[in-house]
């Protein structure tokens, strides 16, 4: 049963999450709203980069942002749960700006550019635009909204107190399963209730991202007050990408401490990548099997495993990383307790979904003329799988290698709770110094993820752009 201390800290809790997950679509729909009021040749100069940079750091780890922040917050005052939600809003903002984009794309032009003929074209963004695009736009609050409740790294950084940080210290305090588990029930229940909003809402937006960013709209001529909204929300994506590239190279000082930072954290560089690498390589496996079973079933039992295959994303990470314990730390699996598999099972357990979700999406676009020509002109069925089947399917490999991989590197939650004695990752190292001030050493092994994220996210939307879902 829950406490009261503890249902008034969920409360808390889902209340900072939806504010977070408001202000994030908020700021992004105004922003990326200007597809519809600049003319192409503008935004294709100005305003395409800019976004494309934006949606590349969706991978940047949200601790980064935070140590990016934490001394321009102090010193201009701004502490405690408005400080955290700021963090959280800027690290959040890239999945805004890219649901956003999904979302915008839904807007028919032929139906906009009827609404200019009968009505102002304030009436028909708020009227025409806005609902079109709001299927997307829910799907990134669901998003924002899942992802802030279970984060506690950041929210731990301002000294706020949240509903995962809860769990993850009763079983800190216990060492035992049980409790933590039964704590966790209510947040697992409403991400469940979350996650069917993302099922019912994502049959139409996975397109979007490409056309987004090419798309031949008429610009309406807005009031005033509206473009100065949409220059500030803009605004606040140029600071949220700023930021942290300019005040982590203003900490790092010097290369010779950039490398000073790599040297010594090599172990856990190491140790990270290999994690990475192992996570990623087993996600791909696994998701490509289970996807090609699934797309050869009925269309309801698609969508009833395609909540299944969601369903991890609801356990909260310090939940994952406490069963895993239970689960392995038994003497019969002592051979796998206490060793690389075990956080290479959570991060697989925490972002198998992700992998699947690719893998979906490749598959769906599959020219299924050419593997019914393999049938019929491959000598054996392996010669048919690799001349055609892994070529056609290699997009999806290469994104959800890549995607697995970056998000693994970032991991915090589930990975601190199972990670072999003696060990470390860089995200555990970079988060235990941040508790104690940030220093030249810290940023620059943040400065090296930005940049493979950054990186990580460009070829990504490479992918992307390439694809004629």
């Amino acid at each position: 049963m829950m406490s009261v201390r503890q249902f008034g800290l969920l409360y808390k809790t889902l209340i900072y999450a939806f504010m977070t997950g408001m202000i994030v679509m908020l700021i992004a729909f105004l922003a990326t709203s200007v597809i519809w009021t600049v003319k192409r040749k503008w935004f294709n100069k100005y305003i395409k980069p800019l976004f494309l940079t934006s949606i590349s750091m969706v991978f940047v780890p949200a601790y980064i942002h935070a140590l990016a922040w934490m001394d321009l917050l102090n010193a201009i005052g701004i502490r405690g749960q408005v400080a955290s939600i700021l963090v959280m809003v800027m690290s959040l903002l890239p999945l805004g700006i890219m649901m956003s984009l999904f979302g915008l794309i839904l807007a028919e032009d032929s139906m906009v550019e009827m609404g200019q003929l009968y009505t102002k074209d304030k009436c028909v963004l708020i009227k025409i635009i806005f609902p079109m695009a709001k299927p997307a736009l829910v799907v990134g609050f669901a998003m924002s909204f899942v992802w802030t409740i279970q984060d506690y790294s950041i929210p731990s950084l301002f000294f706020v107190n949240t509903y995962a940080l809860e769990i993850f210290s009763k079983y800190s305090s216990t060492n035992q399963p049980i409790l933590p588990f039964i704590i966790s029930l209510p947040m697992m229940l409403i991400t469940l209730f979350i996650l069917w909003v993302f099922i019912r809402r994502n049959k139409t937006i996975f397109s979007g991202l490409r056309k987004g960013l090419a798309k031949r709209a008429m610009p309406l001529s807005l009031p005033i007050w509206m473009v100065f909204l949409q220059f500030i929300a803009l605004s606040f994506v140029m600071v949220q990408i700023i930021v942290p590239v300019l005040s982590l190279t203003v900490k790092v000082q010097t290369l010779d401490n950039l490398w000073t930072s790599l040297y010594l954290a090599y172990d856990e560089v190491v140790f990270t990548i290999i994690l990475g690498v192992m996570t990623a390589t087993v996600s791909v496996i696994l998701a490509t099997l289970l996807v090609s079973k699934v797309m050869r079933m009925d269309k309801n039992i698609k969508t009833i495993i395609g909540m299944l295959l969601l369903l991890p994303l609801a356990i909260p990470a310090p939940t994952v990383g406490i069963g895993l314990n239970f689960v392995f730390g038994r003497a019969s699996m002592s051979f796998i307790y206490g060793t690389l598999w075990m956080p290479v099972f959570a991060n697989i357990i925490r972002f198998l979904s992700f992998a699947c979700m690719v893998m979906m999406a490749q598959h769906m676009r599959l020219d299924q003329s050419m593997l019914e020509s393999a049938k019929i002109f491959q000598k054996n069925r392996f010669h048919g799988f690799y001349k055609v089947y892994v070529p056609m399917l290699s997009p999806g490999f290469l994104a959800s290698f890549f995607l697995v991989f970056i998000l693994t590197i970032g991991e915090l939650s589930a990975t601190l709770i199972v990670v072999p004695a003696g060990t470390s990752t860089i995200t555990m190292r970079i988060y235990n110094y941040l508790h104690y001030g940030s220093s030249h050493l810290v940023a620059g092994l943040c400065l090296i993820i930005l940049s493979i994220a950054i990186i990580t996210g460009f070829f990504l939307i490479h992918l992307l752009a390439k694809s004629e879902v």
